[in-house]
């Protein structure tokens, strides 16, 4: 009888315990990551032009793919919408953006006939994303959304295994936020150049995860981790800025 009652006593520490270490082990983890993973590269402007300009309403413009169709640009993109409106940021419909690419496109494209040209109400076939962004990039003009600044991000090189589990990431990237408004206009208000990154997915994805999820949480990593040396916005109170997606 004594023995069962040593045994719960001991019951509520080894709960604690168990409490205790559970608590730890995130923090020890993302601890590991910070440690482990760095993002090379640096901020090559004066946060004083920023300061001055002090834009709010931006346009994040389809990222710019150089790599080819491994690249999920889309899931940068996103991440560096939620990552601006989290800084106070007013994020503008990324439509405005897309329908200029698109314009852009046409405009430079010579038309082909198709089965759509007799069919009422039938669209154009959309352009991907990376067409896309390579379409603004070129023929982007500031203040065209009046915008006070648009966002701009170009991948150089993106290295995944093109199938089966992801094991190791690398990417290179340059961020700039570009002025759009009066005398800003097309000045460089912030850039991070050489964003580069060998990210080992294990210390930032799961294993027991899909692929695409695994893609998602390593590279809001990656982007969380550049855009952090982005002051926030002065100019905008927080929770004030558009949806992510709208």
């Amino acid at each position: 009888m004594r023995r069962l009652e040593l045994a719960l006593r001991r019951v509520p520490a080894l709960l604690l315990l168990s409490v205790a270490l559970a608590a730890l082990t995130p923090s020890c983890a993302r601890k590991g990551v910070q440690e482990d993973v760095t993002v090379d590269g640096r901020v090559t402007t004066d946060n004083g032009i920023l300061r001055k300009a002090g834009p709010v309403d931006i346009l994040v413009l389809p990222v710019q793919n150089e790599v080819g169709e491994l690249l999920p640009a889309d899931l940068i993109e996103l991440e560096v919408r939620q990552v601006l409106l989290a800084k106070r940021y007013s994020v503008l419909s990324r439509d405005l953006a897309f329908a200029k690419a698109d314009e852009v496109i046409s405009a430079a494209t010579p038309h082909t006939p198709s089965w759509r040209d007799g069919v009422p109400g039938a669209r154009p076939a959309e352009a991907s994303g990376a067409e896309r962004g390579v379409a603004l990039a070129r023929s982007w003009r500031p203040g065209f959304a009046s915008e006070d600044a648009f966002f701009r991000v170009v991948v150089h090189s993106f290295k995944i295994p093109e199938a089966g589990p992801i094991r190791q990431l690398e990417i290179d990237a340059d961020f700039q936020l570009i002025g759009a408004a009066k005398e800003h206009a097309g000045k460089v208000l912030w850039s991070y150049q050489g964003a580069h990154a060998v990210i080992p997915v294990d210390l930032i994805g799961d294993r027991m995860r899909s692929r695409q999820e695994n893609l998602r949480r390593v590279l809001s990593w990656y982007v969380q981790s550049i855009l952090e040396h982005l002051p926030e916005s002065e100019g905008l109170e927080a929770g004030s800025g558009s949806t992510p997606l709208s």
